[in-house]
């Protein structure tokens, strides 16, 4: 199962730790002593800060190891007390053992001082270099401590050609995974990452399994951690609520190596392996995968999934409603059903499944406006076949959404003009967009909704204005909008350096658009005054780029006849 070596010098707090890690396994522990009467004082301390329901017993010069964890503590004593063919017989007891349970071995660390003049004493010092240096071969993990604090070393690399870690070969095991890394290099992961579902252990492949099995601390919620058999016995922690702080420890590597994390289905997908590649890397990671419940979903209610939108919550879903539309959304039922009957979409199919790919599986439908509340468990995802009542407003993924979706008092980028500014904002992923002077926020929703991997900053000076961009975004599917009520050019102080700036409002704002430019983003600006308009050109003439005058006019009813009613015209500068 694992064998764990615990090295130090004398009084270093290598007893002590190894008692740690046993307790954490939360098995019956076995304690084995090798101290001699000469230590009595040592052993009553030892043996009163340890567990009352912990087994004691005594090691003889033949090992015979019982279930459950095993601490072995005082490796270089035992060895003192055996010939050399009982030592080497009990290393290798204690590396056998190691391979249906956790053995915990403390030993003396050898090679710290001035080799022994007296010839006893140099056999022994032998003796116990070669035995700890089998075990250390043989660990899983391996640690010095060091003034009480436990340094876990590393297994040097394998050369070419050659298995890495005799562990593995001594009990016949695949050595552990390797993540690659730039430049052709190999190292051992540093958190390997397990999909689990509603199936559990059973569901779990062969890989899967062994890194469980091997791990020394797994990290997953308290359902998935319940999922494990008592084989798996390391070191278990919960996510707190929020996960930021445990995430923060795994992405610094402060946990040390021997780390899994659980995660639902497919980590990868909307999963906490995505967020840890972002933080990390993927070289630090090894992830085994699960079927998802968004495929899962599809296979039940027979949706081919490149025809299917998926989205975390019923908010995110706004962006993507349109009649005919399936999404799969990883949200409470009664949110979603809540979210589509005020947005109009009320007759909308509603499909509840339940535990999925678990033996307590349930489906259960209804619409959206006849969902009724019941006892749904906590694990479910949410299909919905989008359904339209009749009026209500549908909007579809496209750049220049009808005028009537913001509110507004006026402060608005109509739809053809703001068709062309997008356009020239050019949204990709993970691009920043400044929106200066946002007014109703029109452009940096569209922003967000046209890229959803994209972000954006709006920036008002008005709160009530604010206030309006913040239901403008809710509403419309943009809720990961942050919105920054000041003036500019204040007001961009300590804001993340963007990739994209537009300014809607205040082009004409005295060093607005050099400082603009100077932060090395692409910026389109509008203006409608001729104080802006002066102002676009002077930038077209300081910075270059292009400028654009964009007029349009709309057919409006005159007497008994239709005349064209201008809008007022733009004048549009873009950098690049």
């Amino acid at each position: 199962m694992a064998l764990t070596l615990v090295l130090g010098g004398v009084r270093s707090g290598k007893s002590a730790r190894g008692e740690r890690l046993a307790t954490a396994t939360g098995l019956p522990v076995t304690y084995v002593g090798t101290a001699d009467a000469t230590m009595a004082q040592r052993i009553a301390a030892h043996r009163a800060r340890r567990p009352r329901d912990w087994a004691t017993i005594e090691a003889g010069e033949t090992l015979s190891l019982p279930q459950g964890c095993v601490l072995f503590d005082g490796l270089g004593v035992w060895l003192a007390r055996v010939d050399r063919g009982a030592a080497l017989a009990g290393v290798q007891e204690l590396i056998r053992a190691s391979a249906d349970r956790p053995v915990i071995v403390v030993a003396e660390q050898a090679g710290q001082g001035m080799l022994p003049v007296d010839p006893v004493a140099r056999d022994w010092l032998d003796l116990l270099g070669e035995a700890v240096q089998r075990l250390a071969a043989a660990a899983e993990h391996v640690e010095l401590v060091v003034a009480g604090r436990p340094i876990p070393l590393q297994r040097p690399p394998a050369r070419e050609g050659q298995e890495d870690g005799l562990a593995a070969c001594a009990r016949g095991r695949h050595p552990p995974a390797i993540a690659c890394q730039p430049g052709g290099g190999r190292a051992a992961p540093a958190i390997t990452i397990v999909g689990i579902g509603a199936d559990g252990w059973p569901g779990l492949g062969d890989e899967a399994r062994r890194a469980l099995v091997r791990a020394r601390l797994i990290v997953g919620s308290a359902r998935q951690l319940s999922l494990l058999p008592a084989a798996c016995t390391a070191a278990r922690r919960t996510w707190p609520s929020p996960i930021d702080p445990l995430v923060a420890e795994l992405a610094r590597g402060s946990v040390g190596d021997g780390v899994c994390v659980l995660a639902s289905g497919d980590p990868m997908l909307h999963g906490i392996g995505a967020t840890l590649a972002r933080l990390v890397g993927p070289q630090r990671l090894v992830v085994h995968p699960h079927v998802s419940a968004f495929a899962l979903a599809c296979a039940r209610l027979g949706w081919p999934e490149a025809e299917v939108e998926l989205c975390r919550s019923a908010q995110a879903a706004a962006a993507l409603l349109a009649p005919g539309r399936r999404i799969v959304i990883y949200a409470p039922v009664q949110a979603v059903a809540a979210e589509l009957a005020k947005r109009g979409y009320g007759p909308s199919r509603l499909v509840v499944l339940e535990q999925l790919g678990g033996p307590a599986e349930r489906i259960s439908e209804a619409t959206a406006e006849t969902w009724e509340h019941q006892a749904i468990d906590p694990l479910h995802a949410v299909a919905v076949e989008c359904r339209a009542a009749a009026g209500a407003l549908t909007l579809g993924r496209h750049q220049g959404l009808p005028d009537e979706a913001f509110e507004s008092d006026g402060a608005l980028t109509k739809w053809p003009v703001r068709s062309v500014t997008l356009a020239a904002l050019a949204p990709a992923p993970g691009l920043l967009l400044w929106d200066i002077g946002a007014g109703s926020g029109s452009i940096a929703i569209e922003w967000l909704r046209a890229e959803p991997a994209a972000r954006a900053i709006a920036i008002e000076r008005r709160a009530d204005r604010v206030t309006r961009i913040r239901a403008n975004a809710e509403r419309l599917g943009a809720a990961g909008l942050s919105v920054v009520c000041g003036e500019a050019p204040g007001a961009l102080a300590g804001l993340p350096r963007p990739d994209v700036v537009f300014v809607g409002g205040g082009a004409c704002s005295p060093g607005l658009i050099d400082l603009c430019v100077s932060t090395g983003a692409r910026v389109v600006a509008n203006a409608v005054t001729l104080e802006g308009e002066r102002a676009l050109h002077a930038a077209h003439a300081a910075h270059g780029g292009s400028l654009m005058r964009l007029e349009v006019s709309h057919a409006r009813p005159l007497g008994s006849f239709s005349a064209w009613r201008p809008q007022l015209p733009i004048v549009q500068w873009s950098s690049r």
